[in-house]
């Protein structure tokens, strides 16, 4: 057990500290790629899960994410997004039982012009503690992304990660991965550790540590 959990524990920092700065790029329309100034991008927080785009369902990227944020690419015009904040270890492995980590699905409209680039941005009581009386505890509100535009935030989608396509493409097809072999208890363990040993602040990691070493 002892040798299992430190491969994990290696593992996860492997992950912290060469992928810390890649970024996922998700393409949220049907149809072929389109060019830069014809989009708008949506840089969204690593705790905020987008279920849907304009009734497009897309995949959950925050799980294999190494930072704090990542860009999603939609058609301009009227938005209606299905976004959640889920964050269980938000205030550290000691955190108030009352504190908000996760949210119900909201709808998010908003619009949205070709070529600017937007920040998506989520509001806890751990920063508006007004929140902590209201009937929804987390806001999202988009507001435009300073000096940047969509040509910046494509630049920085990472060659490991390509876009991830939506349901409905069909004239030009990404490059699909590799099949991955089924999902094990061990890999899925290992998953979660590592999203946590992210998501702990140093005092954490430094108790964890010590309580591994406890173990036989």
């Amino acid at each position: 057990m002892k040798k299992l959990l430190s491969l994990m524990l290696l593992a996860a920092l492997a992950g912290f500290v060469s992928g810390c700065a890649s970024t996922a790029f998700v393409k949220a329309y049907p149809g072929a790629e389109r060019p830069a100034v014809q989009l708008a991008s949506v840089i969204v927080p690593a705790s905020v899960e987008v279920r849907s785009v304009n009734g497009e369902k897309l995949p959950n990227v925050t799980g294999m994410l190494r930072a704090r944020e990542y860009t999603v690419a939609t058609v301009p015009g009227a938005q209606n997004w299905s976004v959640r904040y889920y964050q269980p270890l938000a205030d550290g492995y000691y955190a108030d039982p009352q504190a908000v980590t996760e949210s119900p699905w909201t709808p998010l409209k908003f619009e949205a012009a070709a070529g600017q680039a937007y920040r998506l941005q989520v509001e806890t009581p751990r920063e508006n503690p007004k929140l902590r009386y209201e009937k929804e505890r987390v806001r999202f509100s988009v507001g435009v992304e300073k000096a940047a535009s969509i040509q910046a935030a494509a630049i920085r989608q990472p060659q490991s990660l390509p876009p991830v396509p939506v349901a409905g493409d069909s004239a030009k097809p990404a490059a699909v991965p590799k099949t991955e072999a089924p999902q094990t208890l061990e890999s899925a363990a290992l998953q979660q550790l590592q999203n946590w040993w992210r998501a702990a602040g140093a005092q954490e990691r430094s108790a964890f540590l010590n309580w591994i070493k406890t173990q036989p």
